[in-house]
């Protein structure tokens, strides 16, 4: 049986050529054409990254020009989170069409829903009825 976060997720847009950058590709990166050699690059960034961890525990809020600010925000439990606000320098390069590269997949999906994007998910539904989220018994 298929589940309705199923159903709405095989039709949904989503991105098919997106890739993780780690530490590695990264600071090799940052270092190619700079007389930064990459051990320090990496001891640099690990360090940063560090200290952005330290203060956020510390309650503090993190502004990096050209790349976020980071504050912490309460949780519904009372406890704090660290909520990353992008800066508005890259998001608006960023926002422009066609600036990232990638594939989407089910595009034409995206968007307003109409009758015949709703309709995909539901007739796998049909075909395929939503199980429950819980056993129900019957003699409760």
């Amino acid at each position: 049986m298929a589940t309705l976060i199923a159903a709405v997720s095989a039709y949904r847009p989503r991105i098919l050529s997106a890739r993780t950058v780690g530490l590695d590709a990264f600071t090799a990166s940052l270092t190619r054409g700079s007389l930064v050699n990459l051990a320090i690059a990496r001891t640099v960034f690990a360090d940063m990254c560090e200290e952005m961890r330290n203060a956020l525990l510390r309650g503090a809020a993190l502004q990096l020009p050209g790349i976020d600010r980071t504050v912490n925000a309460v949780r519904v439990d009372g406890g704090m989170r660290p909520t990353v606000h992008v800066d508005s320098t890259p998001r608006g390069t960023l926002a422009n069409p066609g600036a990232i590269e990638g594939a989407i997949d089910q595009r034409a999906n995206n968007g307003p829903r109409t009758a015949a994007t709703v309709a995909l998910p539901c007739e796998a539904l049909l075909v395929n009825p939503i199980e429950p989220a819980f056993d129900v018994d019957p003699a409760a």
